[in-house]
């Protein structure tokens, strides 16, 4: 399956970036979910949220959690 990539402008002064991209897994692990891909398709896994700041190319946050976790709330809280 394809991995998703999403960008989003986060603002505040600084120009940190929220990056996502959908991690498939089997089946068969425990304590991940289903999440809608870019392309509308269903995949089983975890997603990973990775926030950059682009002026300095510094990593701000990085997060691993269920493929069902939308990116805005996690945006959110990252920053």
């Amino acid at each position: 399956m394809a991995r998703e990539r999403r960008i989003l402008a986060m603002g505040h002064g600084r120009s940190p970036y929220l990056a996502s991209t959908l991690l498939p897994t089997p089946r068969s692990e425990g304590g991940v979910a289903w999440g809608v891909g870019s392309d509308g398709g269903w995949v089983f896994g975890y997603k990973l949220h990775l926030l950059v700041d682009l002026d300095t190319g510094e990593r701000r946050g990085l997060r691993v959690v269920r493929a069902s976790c939308h990116d805005s709330p996690m945006g959110r809280r990252m920053l």
